[in-house]
C-alpha cells in the first residue's frame, strides 16, 4: 500500500515535481449581484445545490440546484439559478443524499416543513413535502447517502434548538437536540443526544455543535460530539439503521484534544476523520480506522502553511476529495476572532492537503487573505478538481453582506488519455459515459494492470491485458481507472450510466 501512495501520484507522465508549481488560478463565477450561500454538490457531482440570501437583514432565502460543466467547472446555468426548489431561511439550507432512486436534497422552508427535492436535470425537479412535524427550530439538515438502498431506507437528521430559530450561539436557546427521522416513518422524530448550551449571556456552543453532526457516506452512521470527563471534545457515533441508535464513543479519551467540525469519510478499506483542534494553529487532525471497528487513531496532522494570515488561526470545513484512487482534503483558514461568523468574516485562505501520501504537500488555492473566505466545496470534474467558496468583504455580517461565488484551479488533473500529450484521435478510456463496456488504448497493448475505484477509494475491478472491459455490473456512478503499463502510470475518470 505505501508503494502505490508513493507512485500513483504520477498521473498521465505529469511527475509530483509539477504539482509543486502549481500557479493560484481564482476566479469569481455566477452573478456578482447575487449573495451565495451554503453551496453544496451532490456525491457524484451532478448538481450544485445552494441558497441564495435576501441581503436585506432577514434570514429569508431561496433554495436553488444547477448543473456544471464536468470539462470547464462553469454553472448550467452561469448564474446557478437552474430550479427554484425552497422558499427557505439561512437556517433551512438543504444538503444532498443519495438512494437507489438517485440523488435528492432535502431542506426545509419558512413554514417549519421538511421538503425533499429530486433534480430531474439542471432546470427541473421534482418536490415533495415530508409529514414531519412542522418546527422552524430546527438548522442544519441533513440526509444520508445510501445508493444501494431504496428511498425508505433513508434518514435525514437536524439539529433543534430549544426555543427559537438561530445560530449554536443564540442566547435565547438553552438546549439543543440532535434528531432524526427514517423515511420510511417520516412523521416520527427520535432524539439522539440533548444537550445544555453555557447558560447565557455566554454565546458558547453545545458539543454537539462544536463537533457538529455528519453522516459516513454510504452508510447510516452519523457522528455527533460530546464532552468527556476531563473537558475536552470526543466524537461519538450513531448508527441510525439499528433499531435504538446509541452513542458509540469512537476518539479515545487519551486524546487529550478537543474536536472540532469533523468530517468522516469511508476510503477504500479505511475510515478517515478529519477533525480541527483547538490551540489557534489552524491543524488539522487526521484518524484512521480499519471499516467496522471502533475507535479511530491519530495518524497525521495538517498544519497549514498559511501566506498572510496572523496567528492565532483556525481551521475547519475539511471536505474530502477521492480523486485517481488517492484521499485529499480542501479547508478554510481564517484568523481568529472573538465568535465564530466573527471570524469566518475576517480575512481567510483556502488551502488543499494531501492525506496519507508521503510526502505531505498542500496547496494555497485562493488568491488572498483580503476577504473572509468560508464553505469550500471541492468539485470534481471529468478530468480535473476544482474548489468553490464564498468570499465575503472583510468583517460583514450574516444576514446582509453580498457573499460571491468563487472557483479556484487545483492541481489534482487526470488527463483523460494520451491524446493530450501526443496523439489528438486517442484517449485512455472510451466510451465515456457507458453502460456495458469501456475500451482501453494505450500506446502499445502488451503487460498493462489495470484496477477501477469507486469515489470511496474501493478497489471495485482488477484485470491485467485487457482492452475491452465488461463493466456491466457496477452500480451506476463515478469511477476511476489506474493502469500501470511497465512502471508507467495512466489515469482516467469514466461514468458508468
Amino acid at each position: 500500500m505505501k508503494k502505490s501512495l508513493a507512485t500513483i501520484t504520477l498521473i498521465i507522465a505529469v511527475k509530483i515535481s509539477a504539482l509543486a508549481q502549481f500557479i493560484i488560478n481564482d476566479v469569481a463565477v455566477g452573478d456578482p449581484n447575487v449573495s451565495y450561500a451554503s453551496i453544496e454538490f451532490t456525491s457524484q457531482w451532478e448538481y450544485m445545490v445552494w441558497d441564495e440570501m435576501a441581503g436585506n437583514g432577514t434570514d429569508t432565502t431561496v433554495t436553488w440546484h444547477c448543473g456544471i460543466d464536468s470539462m470547464t467547472g462553469n454553472l448550467i446555468p452561469p448564474d446557478g439559478k437552474g430550479f427554484r426548489a425552497i422558499e427557505s431561511t439561512i437556517w433551512g439550507r438543504a444538503t444532498p443524499g443519495r438512494d437507489s432512486q438517485g440523488v435528492f436534497y432535502v431542506g426545509m422552508n419558512r413554514s417549519g416543513q421538511l421538503v425533499l427535492v429530486r433534480p430531474t436535470n439542471a432546470t427541473t425537479g421534482t418536490v415533495t413535502i415530508l409529514p414531519t412535524p412542522v418546527d422552524v427550530t430546527r438548522r442544519a439538515i441533513y440526509a444520508t447517502d445510501l445508493p444501494q438502498q431504496p428511498s425508505s431506507v433513508g434518514y435525514v437528521f437536524w439539529i433543534k434548538n430549544s426555543n427559537v430559530p438561530g445560530g449554536p450561539g443564540n442566547t435565547q436557546n438553552t438546549w439543543v437536540e440532535l434528531r432524526y427521522i427514517s423515511l420510511s416513518n417520516p412523521s416520527v422524530e427520535v432524539v439522539l443526544q440533548h444537550q445544555n448550551r453555557p447558560p447565557a449571556p455566554s454565546t458558547g456552543w453545545a458539543p454537539l455543535d462544536a463537533v457538529f453532526p455528519r453522516c459516513m457516506r454510504g452508510s447510516a452512521k452519523v457522528t455527533s460530539g460530546i464532552r468527556d470527563t476531563n473537558g475536552y471534545l470526543q466524537v461519538v457515533e450513531f448508527d441510525l439503521s439499528q433499531a435504538t441508535p446509541t452513542a458509540l464513543l469512537v476518539t479515545a479519551a487519551t486524546d487529550t484534544v478537543s474536536k472540532t467540525d469533523a468530517f468522516p469519510w469511508t476510503f477504500g478499506n479505511q475510515d478517515i476523520l478529519m477533525s480541527g483542534i483547538a490551540g489557534g494553529t489552524g491543524a488539522t487532525n487526521i484518524y484512521t480506522r480499519p471499516v467496522n471497528t471502533q475507535f479511530f487513531t491519530p495518524v497525521e496532522v495538517i498544519t497549514p502553511m498559511v501566506a498572510t494570515l496572523t496567528p492565532p488561526v483556525f481551521s475547519q470545513s475539511n471536505e474530502r476529495i477521492p480523486f485517481c484512487g488517492m484521499p485529499y482534503t480542501c479547508f478554510q483558514v481564517n484568523g481568529s476572532d472573538t465568535g465564530f461568523f466573527q471570524t469566518i468574516f475576517g480575512p481567510g485562505e483556502i488551502w488543499l492537503s494531501t492525506i496519507l501520501q508521503s510526502p505531505q504537500q498542500q496547496w494555497r488555492l485562493s488568491e488572498d487573505s483580503l476577504t473572509g473566505k468560508n464553505d469550500n466545496e471541492p468539485y470534481v470534474g471529468h478530468s480535473k478538481v476544482w474548489v468553490f467558496y464564498l468570499s465575503t468583504p472583510r468583517d460583514s455580517a450574516l444576514l446582509t453582506t453580498v457573499a460571491h461565488l468563487h472557483r479556484c484551479e487545483t492541481p489534482l488533473s487526470c488527463l483523460t488519455g494520451v491524446a493530450e500529450q501526443s496523439n489528438s484521435n486517442s484517449t485512455v478510456v472510451y466510451p465515456n459515459p457507458a453502460s456495458t463496456e469501456i475500451k482501453i488504448n494505450l500506446p502499445s497493448n502488451n503487460n498493462f494492470e489495470i484496477e477501477i475505484f469507486n469515489t470511496l477509494g474501493e478497489t471495485v475491478l482488477k484485470t491485467k491485458n485487457k482492452s475491452t472491459i465488461d463493466i456491466s455490473q457496477l452500480s451506476t456512478g463515478i469511477y476511476f481507472l489506474k493502469i500501470n503499463q511497465a512502471n508507467q502510470f495512466y489515469s482516467a475518470k469514466f461514468v458508468r450510466q
